[in-house]
């Protein structure tokens, strides 16, 4: 009688184990089926958008691909182990360089310091080493379907309509930012930024913190509306102080773009937090920075100053702030139409992620 008590024992116990096992399982399965963003790398994918205007303006005039070339070197630096780029130009240490060293890093730093200044520097990194030139020159299509212009646009998207600025890639934006409302802050042609036809601009060239909070308000006129903030230098205390002291409007902010803003200023670097940029339901709200170089004085601005940052985030606190660096851009010679067009092309893969 015991053994056929033990036995049932037995048998209830690996029921139980097989029951658990398959519940995990079940587990695991529906985790993976949980839909996340894809993990991209922003500057390549704004990089490649400017790149890719660009070619449909070289081929509109019936360039070919040395045209291409050369306009790349002047307009888009970029190279895709340019993470320290600033400290590379100022002083290139093999010795520094961060571990895990990214494919090409060491090569390009020790490349770097047999250079003789700063301005050779950055005219070697952004344009004299082929391994940028190369990926931005490269079919688009190669970097994979998470950053496949079909899977937000539409499925008639594609990049070189990107490059033709075509019919389905300008309804695919339309469709995605119709409900968008793009507010400038600060003196230059915000308009001229923005080649979405429908996209509703508004301007604050000389705001104060009651002007600018008072139109951001005023804009909003229907509930479904969301404002997209842009902001050039001298504005960035102005927006983020709104954002912090100010809720409704912040729920209704879908992002903040930085056209070379010096963003880390002394109130940002000691109220700027998670917990203040925190809206009502739980979200992460991109703030996307320009690094804006000049190529004859690499330096003369402070990159650091100029670029968005996660602060620290304390025990129990949500994120609520995800700090997008979209690389060095030469602001002053890039033509807004350039600009706008690779600008409003990756914010959308950034808005479809929806957190």
């Amino acid at each position: 009688i015991c053994g056929v008590e033990n036995t049932g024992e037995a048998n209830m116990t690996i029921e139980m184990v097989v029951e658990v096992v398959a519940l995990l399982l079940a587990i695991w399965a529906t985790w993976l089926t949980i839909p996340r963003p894809p993990a991209l790398d922003w500057e390549r994918l704004f990089k490649t958008c400017l790149a890719t205007v660009i070619r449909g303006e070289v081929e509109a005039v019936d360039g070919d691909a040395k045209a291409w070339e050369e306009r790349l070197r002047m307009e888009v630096p970029y190279h895709p182990a340019g993470r320290d780029l600033e400290r590379w130009l100022s002083a290139p240490d093999l010795d520094t360089i961060q571990t895990p060293a990214l494919d090409g890093e060491r090569a390009l730093v020790a490349a770097l310091s047999i250079l003789p200044d700063p301005v050779a520097r950055y005219r070697h990194a952004t344009g004299g080493d082929p391994k940028g030139l190369d990926l931005l020159m490269s079919d688009p299509a190669w970097l994979g379907p998470d950053y496949d212009p079909s899977s937000i646009l539409g499925p008639n998207a594609t990049w070189d309509g990107i490059a033709a600025w075509s019919p389905d890639i300008v309804e695919g934006l339309m469709r995605r930012l119709s409900h968008v409302v793009f507010v400038g802050v600060g003196d230059r042609d915000w308009a001229a930024l923005c080649p979405v036809p429908g996209i509703r601009v508004q301007t604050v060239a000389d705001p104060t913190l009651e002007s600018l909070q008072g139109r951001l308000k005023s804009v909003l006129e229907r509930p479904s509306d969301r404002l997209i903030l842009g902001m050039v230098d001298g504005c960035s205390d102005l927006v983020l102080q709104i954002m912090t002291n100010d809720m409704l409007i912040r729920d209704r902010i879908l992002g903040v773009v930085s056209l070379g803003a010096e963003v880390r200023t002394p109130w940002s670097q000691a109220a700027w937090t998670h917990h203040g940029m925190e809206p009502e339901l739980q979200r992460r709200i991109p703030f996307i920075s320009m690094v804006d170089v000049d190529g004859a004085a690499p330096l003369a601005r402070d990159w650091t100053a100029q670029r968005f940052w996660e602060p620290d985030l304390p025990e129990g606190g949500r994120k609520s702030i995800q700090a997008i660096d979209l690389g060095p851009v030469p602001l002053a010679t890039l033509s807004d139409r350039v600009l706008g067009r690779a600008l409003w092309t990756t914010l959308t893969f950034r808005l479809a992620q929806g957190t």
